[in-house]
Order: C-alpha cells, then structure tokens, then sequence
C-alpha cells in the first residue's frame, strides 16, 4: 500500500546485505549512519505515521543495525550474533502471511505457513542437529579422568574442555577434587574473586602476590594509566606461584599452550593430554589410555579439528617421550593412536569456515599428514628436549 516504504525497506535490505557479503570484518560506523539517515529521511520526506509503516520501520532497522553491528566481529561463533536479524526476517514473513491471508484466504496461509516450516527444517537439520555431538563432554572426561587425585591444572583450552569442566565438576561431581584454573581468565578481576569463594584455602596462600597482582588489574580494568611489563610480571608471578607453592603437596599439570616461562624451572612431562610439571626428569610412567573420542562423520569445522589435533599432539608427545627411554615397542603404539585421530579429510574437501578458519583447519590437516614415525635408533639425534619438552626433528622438518 506504501510504494515508497515498500522500496525503501528493500534498498535498506538489500544494501545491508551486500555490506554483509563483501565487507564483513572490516566493521565501520558509516553503514549504521547511512541507515538510519536514510530512515530519518524517508519518515521526513513521507510523513506517514500508521502502526503498519512504523512496524515495517521497527523491523527494517533491526535487521540492518543488527547485520552491520554483528559483521564487526572477528570470532568463530559468529552466528548467535545474527539471531536478532533472524528474528526480524520472521516478522517479514508474518506480514507477508497476513497479507496472503487477506488476499487468498486462512486455509492458503495456512499451508503456505506449513510449507516455510517443512523447507526450514529440511534444508537445516542436518547442519544444525548436534546429537551426536559429545566432543567436548568426552575431552572434557577424558582429561579430568586422567589426573592423579587433587591434581592442579592450568589450562586456556576453553572451548574444547575447561568451560566443560565447570559444568560437570559442580553439577554432575566429576573430579570435584582437581583445581582447574583458566590462565586467561587471571586477567579478570572477577574470576579472582570466583577462586576466593570457590577455594578459599589455595587463594589464602598467594595473598601476596595475589594484592601484587590484583593492585595493577585494577588500574587496567578502570582505565587508568599502568605499566605493561610490570602488570604481566604480576601475572606470571601469580601463576608461578601457585605452582611452587602447591608442587610439593599436590600435582601440578598445564597443557601445551600454557607458556613455557609459566613452572618453567620444572620438567614437563607428556602426561595424557597434558603436562605435568616435575622437578627432575625421571621417567613418569602411566597406563596406555583409553579415550572416548569419536570423530563426527562430516563435520569439519575448526574445532573439531582441533580438538582431534589436541588428543594427537599430546599422545605423539608421549611416544617421543617413550622413544626416549628406550621403550620403542610403546612409542609406536602412542604413534597409531595418535595416527587414528586423523579427520581422514583431503584439504579440497573443507567446507566454507569463518574468518581464517579455512587455512587453520588446512595446517592442522597438513600436519596429520607429516605424522610418520617416531625417531628411533639413529635418529634420536633429531630430538632437541627443553627440559623434558620434546621439539621434535624429523628429516629436517620441525614437527
């Protein structure tokens, strides 16, 4: 009824849509004002005021605020950031519902409503159904399984099981007596105060250098000005000592992205799927293990991969570990094992992934296909060990 609303809600469509396609991640604000002077404009120059045109307004804006807003975001998990443009698109289609309903009668409607429904779900169950997903329920078991009792684990590995192990050491009292301490959520003065409440014993023992530390968050937090090298040495004093302070009466573990300068005065020994942080470099046995991991077949994504990459890592780790004691019969069974968390995946066949996520699930496939052999007899040479960490030599390529 509004020809000028009609085709001013399109061109804001279509042209928020295209900003979305071509330029998303390079986030400026000139598409947000382009918009809504556009809108102001319109309402200006058209002057109508019915609830029809201002709901057509309502809806036009939210899904263009919303895309223009969200494609700002470098992240992975950028889809939840659109479910307010979803949202608009449902109003879109429940007026073109209702305007089918006047003018082909309910019955109509009705089915062309039914159809929507049936097409949306067969064209996206299968991405979207996660069943079968127990990635993250199982790493997160098969970590905290693993641990000596009232083991101390530092680790940043978030979306692959620490933020899982919240969930199942309070809720479901798994391994309610391992520690797990986030070192990237050290940085928040919030998560702080969470480990006052939740173990008041361990955090009564770093008082000073938690008041070192917590002094110099404060003035980043509120925006005032501090001194870079003086807040990270807080920060890795911090860390260190709740290693030193806890290593003689408890196990200490980090996984393999903490940093080398965090227990770096300890050996760090490949234990499971992690590390754990001794003070010689005697050999630590431990029993061949058993992991709950099962690929899902035909769901590549970045994470998924990586997660298969974090169980290879740690157990190629293990076997050059064991190569170094001399027991080559047990390397090569943690080399097959790690071998059989393969993605099997050609690097022509990775679906379309957010950001750089092609190129990052490419090199962790790539690097599944260097996973040979464990360096053994002539070639231990090729193991260059910081303390106990292997860095491993084959054929001149780093693995």
């Amino acid at each position: 009824r509004r020809t000028r609303l009609a085709l001013w809600a399109m061109v804001v469509l279509v042209a928020t849509s295209a900003y979305l396609w071509l330029l998303a991640g390079s986030y400026g604000v000139w598409p947000l004002v382009i918009i809504v002077l556009v809108a102001a404009g319109w309402v200006a120059w058209d002057g109508g005021g019915d609830r029809r045109t201002a709901l057509v307004l309502m809806v036009t804006l939210l899904f263009a605020t919303t895309v223009v807003y969200a494609a700002g975001y470098d992240i992975m998990e950028i889809r939840p950031y659109y479910l307010t443009a979803v949202l608009a698109l449902g109003l879109w289609v429940v007026l073109g519902l209702n305007w089918l309903h006047k003018k082909i009668g309910g019955r109509a409607a009705l089915a062309a409503a039914a159809l929507l429904v049936v097409a949306t779900g067969l064209s996206n169950t299968s991405e979207c159904n996660e069943r079968r997903n127990t990635l993250v329920e199982d790493m997160t078991l098969d970590v905290l399984e693993n641990l000596p009792d009232n083991a101390i684990v530092l680790s940043a590995q978030w979306d692959f099981w620490v933020a899982g192990s919240w969930y199942l050491q309070a809720v479901e009292k798994v391994r309610p007596d391992v520690l797990v301490i986030d070192p990237e959520l050290l940085r928040r003065s919030w998560y702080l105060d969470q480990l006052d409440r939740a173990y008041p014993r361990f955090m009564a023992s770093l008082d000073d250098e938690t008041s070192v530390f917590r002094k110099e968050l404060y003035k980043f937090e509120h925006g005032l000005p501090y001194d870079a090298s003086t807040i990270e040495a807080a920060y890795t004093g911090l860390m260190n000592a709740m290693i030193r302070k806890h290593i003689d009466e408890r196990p200490v573990l980090v996984t393999s992205e903490v940093r080398s300068d965090v227990g770096g005065d300890y050996s760090r020994i490949p234990f499971y799927l992690a590390f754990r942080l001794l003070k010689d470099g005697a050999y630590l046995p431990q029993e061949f293990p058993t992991y709950r991991f099962q690929a899902l077949e035909g769901r590549i994504s970045v994470y998924t991969v990586k997660l298969a990459e974090l169980y290879a890592r740690n157990t190629y780790a293990r076997a050059v570990y064991e190569e170094r004691f001399g027991r080559s019969s047990l390397a090569r069974r943690y080399l097959e094992l790690a071998s059989s968390f393969d993605p099997g995946v050609a690097l022509d066949e990775i679906p379309p992934q957010p950001l750089d996520g092609n190129e990052r699930v490419a090199e962790t496939l790539r690097w599944f296909d260097g996973l040979g052999t464990v360096p053994t007899g002539n070639q231990k040479e090729s193991i260059i060990f910081v303390g106990t960490v292997p860095i491993i030599l084959i054929r001149g390529v780093e693995a």
